[in-house]
């Protein structure tokens, strides 16, 4: 699937073997599930090294969307693949904080804009 073929709900980028996902606003319960499938496959077919998932078009993070990306996260750090969270905005940030949400350090790694996201991707490979 090409990286623009996702409904309009998520992207995909593939460069040098990172992927980014670009996320979007209204995303519906089964389309996440879709497009979670669709990351971890694409991942493993790949041999993707790194993903960095976008939320800054994200307005609304629940304890389902969090669980879907969580899950999606940890299933991709079993691959080998790291992963960032880039693009939470400060509403979003406080959402997770009241819903007692707090990720997972050993499996999400976060960073404020794409670029960080990528440099924390490329500062991981290199001490590898």
């Amino acid at each position: 699937m090409s990286g623009a073929d996702l409904d309009l709900n998520a992207s995909i980028t593939e460069i040098d073997r990172c992927m980014i996902v670009t996320l979007s606003d209204n995303m519906t319960d089964d389309r996440l599930a879709e497009i979670s499938g669709i990351i971890i496959q694409k991942a493993h077919e790949r041999s993707i090294r790194g993903a960095v998932l976008n939320f800054g078009m994200v307005s609304l993070v629940d304890s389902y969307i969090y669980k879907v990306f969580a899950d999606t996260s940890r299933a991709l750090s079993l691959f080998g693949v790291r992963v960032v969270w880039v693009g939470l905005s400060p509403g979003v940030v406080c959402a997770m904080i009241d819903l007692g949400i707090e990720p997972d350090e050993t499996v999400i790694r976060t960073a404020l804009n794409l670029e960080q996201g990528l440099s924390c991707l490329s500062a991981a490979a290199a001490s590898v």
